[in-house]
């Protein structure tokens, strides 16, 4: 009797050691995000936007119905503006020659959007470094040549499962 309370005991123990790691893992598990800021409208575009808790974010130009080409009718250049209110101004150059080809948004298995910051963009520091999560930003960019106005700007980031909606 006595082993097997003991033997019962062990495995509730088990049994919660494994149920905290499992919980511990879940809270700890990335998951990619994306948020549409605003559409593609006129060649000025000014929002406020507060970024969320996470890493890896890029600005995302996407073209829905379009399996994108960097090709000559699908050309765009311009700046991006982010301010807040404890730091200087950030400005960087956007633009279809600096922009790559990416998955994060796709409809039906075709990617239709490309990242306008980082990766390919070395006139941009990494997003990472300049915006920072649970702050307020004030963003405007201004196209010399705009995309179609079918366009809409995304921020896509990595966000831990912990982090989600807060």
């Amino acid at each position: 009797m006595k082993n097997k309370i003991i033997a019962l005991t062990i495995g509730v123990l088990v049994l919660a050691f494994f149920g905290l790691f499992l919980l511990t893992l879940q809270r700890h598990t990335v998951i990619p995000r994306s948020i549409k800021l605003t559409d593609c409208t006129n060649s000025v575009l000014e929002f406020d936007v507060r970024i969320p808790k996470g890493n890896s974010y890029y600005l995302v130009l996407a073209t829905p119905g379009v399996g994108m080409t960097l090709n000559s009718s699908y050309i765009f250049s311009g700046n991006v503006h982010i301010l807040d209110k404890a730091n200087p101004p950030i400005d960087f150059p956007i633009g279809s020659k600096l922009a790559q080809q990416c998955n994060w948004l796709e409809r039906n298995g075709i990617p239709y959007s490309l990242a306008i910051t980082g990766l390919k963009n070395t006139n941009c520091p990494l997003l990472d470094n300049l915006i920072h999560g649970a702050k307020d930003y004030h963003v405007k960019i201004i196209f010399n040549r705009p995309p179609p106005t079918s366009t809409s700007i995304w921020l896509h980031w990595l966000q831990a499962y912990k982090d989600k909606d807060e």
